[in-house]
């Protein structure tokens, strides 16, 4: 019985397959207005909130970690670079 050495064929198996999944769930970035106070929050991820309306989000700021929820809020999808220099 012969025994193979499966490892470097794992492996590249293992690299291959993770930069596809990598590649799949990349983060998206948000710049996020408060239209009745003209704040800007940058986040990376929202969601609507059904206790104050169906035209309010709750988010997690980038900058601080605080939640916020916002009322009528402006949506804008932006680069990782915009972002990181949104929240220095």
């Amino acid at each position: 019985m012969r025994i193979r050495n499966l490892t470097p064929k794992f492996a590249l198996v293992a690299v291959v397959g993770a930069a596809i999944l990598l590649t799949g769930c990349e983060t998206q970035h948000y710049r996020v207005t408060d239209p009745n106070t003209g704040r800007v929050f940058y986040t990376t991820k929202w969601g609507s909130n059904t206790y104050s309306g169906a035209n309010a989000i709750k988010i997690r700021s980038s900058k601080t970690g605080r939640q916020y929820v916002i009322e009528n809020p402006q949506i804008e999808e932006i680069s990782k670079e915009e972002h990181d220099a949104g929240i220095q």
